[in-house]
């Protein structure tokens, strides 16, 4: 009989300036494996040593990616690019720093991961390890967020580095790119893409990020602008807030 394949148990973790709240935690809840996010400074690496040769000596495999870990955005991102690659993760938010706690949190609501908290049974002061031992391991809840769509993603992308742009230019990219939205579309008309793009990108996007859209004739923009083939109401849309990683600058869509 074939045995089922049991996914490993992995440990994201921030590096900082401690060992026992990164070494302890991953043997007490058996890791099969860690990734260590560790900040590009020498401290930082004497520290990350330490706590890999804790991993050697319990026998758990262990990697290190770069990450800042005093950087929101890179936080998010490193932590959510584990918990895409692992069906099981789990991420220390006691290590590192305070920014990355938060984005190790907001990474976990967006991936489905777990976040945990490490009480340290003895706090220090940071010429040494900031804290000694584990008292206590808490299992923090999370409040599920959507993650933008891997088509939304890029079209933002794209329009904030090529704007303004027009809705027969984004159609042709996503066409180009295979978008899910518009790679199984076998219509011959073209104003069945146009309507497979206000429906499935402008408008969720503009409802997600709480856009103020307006809306008018193609006379009433500088000459440059064009309108769409269908409909011919060229589109300005400021988004009010942004996915992780964007500017949250205006974008326009023509």
């Amino acid at each position: 009989m074939e045995r089922l394949a049991v996914p490993e148990r992995v440990h994201a973790m921030p590096v900082g300036y401690e060992v026992d709240r990164l070494v302890l935690p991953a043997v007490e809840l058996g890791a099969d494996r860690v990734v260590l996010l560790e900040p590009d400074s020498e401290r930082a690496r004497e520290y990350g040593d330490a706590v890999r040769d804790g991993f050697d000596e319990a026998d758990i495999d262990h990697e290190t990616v770069p990450c800042d870990v005093f950087d929101l955005y890179d936080s998010i991102g490193s932590i959510a690019e584990v918990a895409s690659r692992f069906e099981d993760v789990s991420v220390n938010i006691a290590s590192g720093s305070k920014v990355s706690a938060v984005g190790g949190a907001i990474a976990c609501m967006a991936t489905g991961a777990t976040p945990y908290y490490v009480r340290a049974e003895r706090y220090g002061d940071e010429a040494d390890s900031v804290s000694e031992g584990v008292e206590a391991i808490y299992e923090l809840p999370t409040y599920p967020i959507d993650r933008p769509s891997r088509e939304h993603v890029e079209v933002l992308e794209y329009v904030a580095e090529n704007e303004p742009v027009t809705k027969k230019r984004l159609i042709a990219v996503a066409e180009d790119r295979e978008l899910p939205f518009i790679a199984g579309y076998d219509g011959s008309g073209e104003k069945g893409k146009y309507r497979l793009l206000e429906r499935h990108v402008v408008s969720p996007i503009a409802a997600t990020s709480k856009s103020r859209t307006s809306v008018g004739q193609s006379g009433s923009l500088p000459p440059k602008a064009v309108g769409t083939r269908c409909g011919r109401s060229p589109i300005s849309s400021r988004r009010t807030s942004s996915f992780p990683g964007t500017t949250g600058a205006p974008v326009r869509i023509k």
